[in-house]
């Protein structure tokens, strides 16, 4: 009944409401929740959010945490629904949401790479028009990229995926390494691939291939004191 439906309607808000009052009164009095759900993209995940959680659980090793990798609108619904308490992923189509808080973190200059013994090594010079002889791996694109990308003809026209659409990083790497594939990256994210001669990064200047990741939790909300401690961890 439509009576009934308000009560669904309000009645889940108000369960929420006081979730969220026990929860801060807890951590208000000094009490530790023991466990953080965190969400994050593919790129940050190696990037910071690893290491960031291994050296809290060096710090904390009785703490619980849950990583949840996925692309930045799946992790951005879980933080709204409550399922995660922060996603580390790109922020551009979150800042707009009223329910969520943004913080950006520091951006990252991103490389096209290749294996070492790639054709394209054997070039005297690499353009963009000689990269779209191959195929792309990624993960998914961010919608502010996907544009620029079409435009540069590295993206088809539809559905902002590569022609090889991965959901790690690492898994894109080895398919790097293997094949005539090219990868994009963050330097460190290849710094030992590069040092053992197995990829090169390729000699082009790429202003607009960056990052935009930062935090995504929900406005209003009390941290917990080990999910603080996180955030800084990824901010170092």
């Amino acid at each position: 009944t439509v009576f009934g439906r308000l009560v669904l309607q309000r009645g889940r808000a108000l369960i929420s409401d006081a979730s969220a009052i026990t929860r801060e009164i807890a951590l208000l009095s000094g009490a530790e929740t023991g466990a953080i759900a965190v969400g994050a993209g593919a790129y940050p995940a190696e990037i910071c959010v690893g290491p960031a959680t291994g050296r809290l659980l060096a710090q904390r090793p009785g703490l619980k945490v849950r990583i949840a990798l996925g692309d930045w609108p799946e992790l951005t619904e879980k933080v709204l629904a409550e399922k995660l308490d922060l996603a580390v992923c790109d922020i551009a189509n979150a800042e707009s949401n009223s329910r969520l808080r943004i913080e950006p973190l520091p951006q990252h200059q991103g490389v096209l790479f290749c294996r070492a013994d790639h054709p394209l090594t054997k070039r005297k010079s690499v353009t963009l028009d000689d990269v779209r002889e191959y195929p792309l791996a990624l993960t998914a694109v961010p919608e502010r990229l996907a544009p620029i990308l079409r435009r540069k003809g590295l993206l088809d026209h539809g559905p902002s995926t590569p022609a090889v659409h991965v959901d790690t990083f690492e898994l894109a790497r080895e398919i790097v390494l293997r094949s005539d594939v090219v990868g994009g990256a963050i330097p460190t994210q290849i710094a030992d691939d590069i040092r053992a001669g197995r990829a090169v990064t390729l000699p082009l200047t790429l202003p607009w291939l960056t990052t935009r990741y930062g935090f995504v939790y929900l406005a209003g909300r009390t941290l917990a004191p080990s999910l603080q401690l996180f955030m800084a961890e990824v901010r170092a």
